[in-house]
C-alpha cells in the first residue's frame, strides 16, 4: 500500500487521518488479531471462532446505541440471532464445549471480537467515515506491521523462512486478497451502508471456511452444516428486511 500511495503521489497522512486517529486504528487492529491468536492457543478453534463471531452482534448493538439511525428493528434482531445460531451449528464439534482448555482463551477471543467491533464503531462515529477507505486501512496495517512482530518476539516465537511453496502462496494470498483487497472493499462499503447490516454478512465467513476446508483439505464437516448454512442465509435475509 505504501508503494501504491507513492505512485499516486498522495501520502495517506495528508488524507484526513490525524496522528491520534492513526494510532488508535493501529492499536485496535493489532488488538483484534493479537488477542485472537493468543486466544486460539488456549481454546479450541471451533469454540474460539464462535466466540469471535459475537463481533457482528457487538457492532449492531453498539451502532444501535450510538447511531439511532442504524437501528435494525425487531426483525433484524431476530435475523442476527438466527444467523449466529447458524454459525454455531456450522462450527459445532463434540469438542466445542467438552475440551476447551482455559477460560482465559475464551476471554481473549471475546476481547478480539470487542476490538473488531470497536474499530468499526470508531470509524463510523468519527470523521474517519469521510476519509478514503485506503487511508483508513493503511494506518491499521501500518500499526499492526509494527506491533505484531514485536509481540511475536515477546511471546518467544521462533522466526524462520518459509519451507515450502505452499506456505509462500498462503502468505501471498493473505497479503493480497485478505489484508488488502477484502479489507479495502469492506471499509469502502462501511462508508455507504449500515454498520450493523454490513457486519451481519461476516457470518458467511465461517460457512465458506468450513466448506473450503472440506473441499480442499478433506476435513469432515458437522452433521449440522447444511442446517446451519440455511439458518445463516435466512438470518441475513431477515437482517436485510429488518432495516
Amino acid at each position: 500500500m505504501t508503494m501504491w500511495f507513492l505512485v499516486k503521489g498522495t501520502p495517506p497522512w495528508r488524507m484526513g487521518v490525524g496522528p491520534g486517529a492513526a494510532a488508535l486504528l493501529g492499536v485496535l487492529f493489532t488488538l483484534d488479531f493479537a488477542l485472537l491468536f493468543l486466544g486460539l492457543n488456549e481454546t479450541t478453534a471451533s469454540r474460539g471462532t464462535i466466540l469471535y463471531y459475537t463481533g457482528p452482534i457487538m457492532i449492531a448493538v453498539g451502532a444501535a446505541v450510538i447511531l439511532p439511525s442504524e437501528r435494525i428493528g425487531r426483525l433484524g434482531i431476530a435475523g442476527f440471532g438466527l444467523a449466529f445460531l447458524g454459525v454455531l451449528a456450522v462450527l459445532w464439534r463434540n469438542e466445542t464445549i467438552a475440551n476447551h482448555t482455559s477460560i482465559t482463551g475464551d476471554l481473549l477471543c471475546l476481547g478480539a471480537a470487542a476490538a473488531w467491533a470497536s474499530t468499526i464503531l470508531v470509524i463510523k462515529v468519527t470523521r474517519l467515515i469521510h476519509v478514503p477507505a485506503n487511508a483508513v486501512l493503511y494506518f491499521q496495517l501500518l500499526g499492526s506491521a509494527i506491533a505484531l512482530p514485536l509481540l511475536s518476539y515477546l511471546v518467544g516465537e521462533e522466526w524462520s523462512a518459509p519451507q515450502s511453496a505452499v506456505v509462500v502462496q498462503a502468505v501471498l494470498f493473505q497479503v493480497v486478497f485478505v489484508a488488502f483487497l477484502s479489507y479495502l472493499v469492506f471499509f469502502w462499503m462501511l462508508q455507504r451502508f449500515s454498520a450493523g447490516t454490513l457486519s451481519a454478512y461476516s457470518f458467511l465467513a465461517p460457512v465458506f471456511g468450513v466448506l473450503l476446508s472440506n473441499q480442499l483439505l478433506g476435513e469432515q464437516v458437522s452433521p449440522l452444516f447444511a442446517i446451519g448454512t440455511l439458518m445463516v442465509v435466512c438470518g441475513l435475509y431477515l437482517v436485510a428486511k429488518g432495516k
